[in-house]
């Protein structure tokens, strides 16, 4: 049988082991709060510089937007510049045709 003595170390030893644990508990669970603060700020941090890049594009796009409508409008001014271009050549080129057709009735050069 035990003796008295050797019971209460026993449990000394079991009671130290025991606070030895939870004192081992509270520093992991210490440990883990800072941990989850530090990430929580890093995600709020990257969720900021997301929310400020995607505000970045879409400013952007709308500029973007903005310059392809003049682009698109200057492209079709040119198109009409263009388009009366080529009717006035073809009316130069009728033109020109006539005179000859004319000269070969007789018709004088001061028509030209």
């Amino acid at each position: 049988r035990p003796r008295a003595s050797e019971v209460a170390e026993a449990l000394r030893n079991a009671l130290k082991s025991t606070k030895d644990a939870r004192d081992e508990a509270k520093d992991l669970l210490v440990e883990t709060e800072k941990e989850a603060s530090r990430m929580a700020k890093e995600h709020a941090a990257l969720t900021e510089q997301l929310r400020a890049s995607m505000v970045q594009v879409a400013t952007r796009t709308e500029k973007l937007d903005s310059r392809l409508g003049r682009v698109g409008r200057a492209a079709n001014r040119l198109g009409g510049k263009l388009q009366i271009v080529n009717q006035e050549q073809t009316m130069a080129e009728e033109m020109a045709e006539m005179l000859v057709h004319l000269r070969g009735f007789g018709m004088p050069d001061a028509l030209q």
